[in-house]
């Protein structure tokens, strides 16, 4: 059965995602059906979502690039996810904003009425579970931000947020590889080392941005 916008929405706001909710949405959207219009997939889900949670409300999509581990330059407005098409269809359109870890940042949108916290908000990783991180941006937004999982039931379910967990009860880290790269904004290129574990990552030396318009 194909299914619209107005779909969208109302099962977003059945699942309590409504005006004023920050979203972090992990999407695998191919196998939920087919749209009204097909080629308009990325663009319907965006706009749902958006207009769902409204000008106080914000989405926040993971973008990893993995771009130090494949040993590639990150640039922020140009270095595509290799998890979510829909991170893809922001930075392709230059929406909101993007994260500058390059194994696992984040794309951003926040509602009008909030954007400018978002601009000025500054990480000392920009990962989920390190603080400051996406996680507590979401939680500052909205104290009941959503994890939103977009997939059928028998796709795995790839949430990072155990990780954040796993911090606040001071559990050992089972791994830590340093990555070395080069992160490249407006034709500067800085170089930078990042120390990953799992799904969290911190960058040295900090960064002197902690996000760029895409």
């Amino acid at each position: 059965m194909n299914y619209n916008q107005q779909d969208i929405r109302a099962a977003l706001s059945a699942a309590g995602i409504n005006a004023g909710s920050v979203a972090i949405v992990h999407a695998s959207l191919w196998g939920l059906g087919m749209p009204d219009d097909i080629d308009a997939l990325h663009e319907m889900w965006l706009t749902a979502l958006q207009e769902q949670v409204g000008p106080t409300g914000a989405i926040i999509l993971p973008a990893f690039s993995y771009s130090y581990c494949r040993h590639e330059v990150f640039n922020p407005k140009r270095t595509w996810s290799t998890v979510n098409l829909l991170a893809n269809h922001a930075l392709s359109h230059h929406l909101g904003y993007h994260t500058l870890d390059p194994n696992f940042s984040y794309v951003i949108l926040p509602g009008a009425q909030v954007e400018a916290q978002v601009a000025t908000y500054r990480f000392s990783n920009v990962s989920f579970d390190l603080k400051p991180s996406v996680y507590d941006l979401a939680c500052s937004l909205d104290p009941d931000a959503h994890l939103v999982s977009i997939r059928t039931a028998q796709e795995l379910d790839l949430f990072t947020c155990r990780h954040y967990v796993e911090q606040e009860i001071k559990r050992p880290i089972r791994f830590m590889k340093k990555f070395s790269g080069k992160t490249e904004i407006d034709g500067h290129q800085e170089t930078t080392d990042t120390f990953t574990t799992a799904a969290c990552s911190c960058l040295t030396p900090p960064l002197r941005w902690s996000l760029i318009r895409t």
